[in-house]
């Protein structure tokens, strides 16, 4: 019996193998396909990340193309401009010549829109926000005087933009003197059409860039979130030579709550048959002239945004050689003006309640200020070197006043050499 269940035995033991074999092949062959569907997924993996990676390459390739483009387009208007500008400045603009003229004539002052054209107004602009932007323009000063070497001070309640005085020569300000060279030949042909300009020997001084760097919260100070403005005053009151005063505003935002208007006060040169004030909006490419002297008296009203601008001022070379020498060979009239001066800050520091953040005193000057009681420069003589807000100072950088503003404004360029 035993015998006869060896065989059965045998056989299943034998079909146990084959089947054993077999499930072994079947595992083999499922791995193989496992491995080979994970070689195509490490395949097709590998062939996205390059397509990733193509696509990227193809993506910055075209970025760069497009800032290539961008770059060519902006040289293109570059030159466009430069070459629209240069055609100006040797031609000039007769229509804008003969309304300018026509406004001196008829009112003491005109206006026109679009002046420099686009998209050289822009980029002066540009250039006043990057002076800005770097530190280049500082608090303006005020007084000074005919020749601007007398008392100087600042004080944002009276005047609070910020200024710096350029050529137009000097690095990232050339579209500045392209503006500078076309206004050149604009007043040099206005002064052909004006009787009163003619004969006289007209100058310019350097370019002042400037920003009333405003806000709109009410109960804030200038330069810390509130309006900035320029109290009523005369470019001229006192013989300082300055003849002409010229203005582009550069403001391509601008909106009328924004204020900022220079609001002009036209009369006669002796303070009779005076007018209604007229407000001139500060916009964008608008090119503003009036004479310096007491016909005009005028203000920035309060500024409540950036308000950016070119001021230039023209002078009688004769009017400004007389000032000069006046106040260089007279001591006693350098003293009463000093002493003007004085009154002035002190009549500032009753309307407004705020005293000047700095005042500048040639040491001949001392004398004059002793015996002040102007707030922070009590007896300077004897404090002058203790106190924060009193400079010794025997030279200027353009100051400009509310009272009496002289022509600080650097070396002054004779135009006939430009003509």
């Amino acid at each position: 019996d035993c015998k006869q269940r060896e065989g059965p035995t045998t056989h299943y033991s034998a079909e146990m193998g084959k089947k054993g074999k077999a499930s072994t092949s079947a595992t083999d062959e499922l791995e193989r396909q496992i491995r080979e569907i994970k070689l195509k997924q490490e395949a097709a993996l590998r062939a996205v990340q390059q397509a990733a990676e193509e696509l990227d390459c193809k993506q910055r390739e075209v970025s760069v193309a497009e800032q290539d483009l961008s770059k060519a387009v902006k040289e293109r208007d570059e030159a466009d401009g430069a070459i629209n500008s240069s055609i100006k400045i040797m031609k000039g603009d007769d229509k804008v010549i003969a309304q300018l003229a026509e406004g001196l004539e008829k009112d003491g002052y005109a206006y026109v829109d679009g002046f420099c054209g686009e998209p050289l107004a822009t980029y002066v602009r540009d250039e006043l926000r990057i002076l800005h932007r770097d530190g280049k323009l500082h608090q303006s000063e005020l007084a000074g005087g005919k020749t601007g070497e007398n008392v100087r001070y600042k004080m944002s309640k009276v005047r609070g933009d910020v200024v710096a005085f350029v050529r137009g020569e000097e690095e990232g300000c050339g579209n500045l003197n392209l503006y500078k060279e076309y206004a050149d030949q604009i007043v040099l042909r206005v002064q052909d059409k004006v009787q009163e300009l003619q004969g006289v020997t007209v100058q310019r001084g350097n370019l002042m860039v400037t920003c009333y760097p405003g806000g709109g919260e009410e109960n804030e100070d200038c330069g810390k979130g509130g309006p900035c403005r320029y109290v009523y005053h005369c470019d001229n009151p006192d013989g300082n030579g300055r003849v002409l005063t010229t203005l582009l505003y550069l403001n391509p935002e601008w909106e009328e709550e924004h204020g900022g208007h220079l609001r002009i006060f036209p009369q006669d040169a002796d303070g009779s048959n005076r007018r209604g004030a007229v407000d001139v909006a500060p916009l964008h490419d608008r090119f503003l002239i009036f004479y310096s002297d007491r016909r005009n008296p005028h203000e920035v009203m309060p500024s409540k945004a950036p308000r950016y601008a070119v001021t230039t001022w023209y002078y009688d070379k004769d009017q400004r050689d007389r000032a000069v020498e006046q106040v260089s060979t007279g001591a006693a009239e350098a003293d009463i003006e000093a002493k003007r001066i004085l009154g002035e800050i002190q009549k500032f520091e009753s309307q407004t309640g705020a005293s000047p953040q700095e005042v500048k005193v040639n040491p001949k000057r001392l004398a004059a200020v002793r015996d002040t009681d102007i707030k922070g420069v009590i007896d300077v003589a004897a404090v002058a070197g203790t106190r924060s807000n009193i400079i010794l100072d025997g030279s200027a950088e353009g100051a400009g006043g509310a009272g009496g503003a002289g022509p600080r404004a650097g070396k002054v360029f004779d135009l006939e050499e430009l003509d």
